[in-house]
């Protein structure tokens, strides 16, 4: 069975110097400096559970990117980053694609419905409600990362109701948060929730923490 491991990270807890100087460079871009400050944050954690795994410093981990820029790891597992608001989900799993996606839910949810299928519409019925939609727009997004692109390509054309060749599960986060998690195919798995309460720690000791 195929143990999906589920890490939250702390976006405002310090990040260890680990990033490259074009990681650096697109953290600077943010227009607002905490938005630019938790994309290194979560970045370098990223990193840091990379590195644990393949035995190497946080630094030398090497992403290649697919037709659609996802990025991989050679010889690594899969995995997928999202982050909202002062947290960030990695999803990293052994033996098949991932994606995720985690939200905050005080953004607005009435642009959503222009993004549902036919049958996304007759499942959540004619007044769906605020958190419903939220659910089905993670779903959307989680879909679309594990395929290797994204929700430019129209969200409209992921049906989360019939996630062909993929599973969709929703997860338990902080409140004020949801996330919704996209595995391929339909083998076996277990989700096995962990927490790095601060990357710079987990960095210190080379062993991130598996609570």
């Amino acid at each position: 069975m195929d143990v999906v491991e589920i890490w939250h990270v702390d976006l405002d807890a310090p990040a260890p110097p680990v990033l490259s100087a074009d990681e650096h460079a697109r953290a600077s871009r943010y227009a607002r400096g905490d938005d630019g400050r938790r994309w290194a944050t979560a970045r370098a954690a990223l990193r840091v559970l990379l590195g644990e795994r393949a035995g190497v410093h946080p630094r030398e981990v090497a992403f290649t990117h697919g037709p659609h820029g996802k990025p991989h790891v050679d010889g690594g597992p899969y995995f997928n980053l999202s982050h909202a608001g002062g947290i960030a989900l990695v999803a990293l799993a052994g033996a098949r694609e991932v994606g995720i996606d985690v939200e905050r839910t005080d953004r607005r949810s009435h642009a959503i419905m222009r993004a549902l299928t036919e049958r996304e519409r007759e499942a959540l019925g004619e007044r769906p409600g605020h958190l419903d939609l939220m659910r089905v727009w993670c779903r959307k997004e989680a879909l679309a990362k594990a395929t290797g692109g994204g929700l430019r390509w129209a969200p409209e054309r992921f049906d989360t109701t019939a996630p062909s060749g993929y599973v969709l599960e929703d997860l338990e986060v902080v409140r004020g948060y949801v996330a919704a998690l996209a595995l391929e195919g339909d083998a076996p798995y277990s989700i096995s929730p962990r927490r790095m309460p601060s990357a710079t720690a987990a960095a210190r000791s080379e062993t991130p923490s598996r609570s």
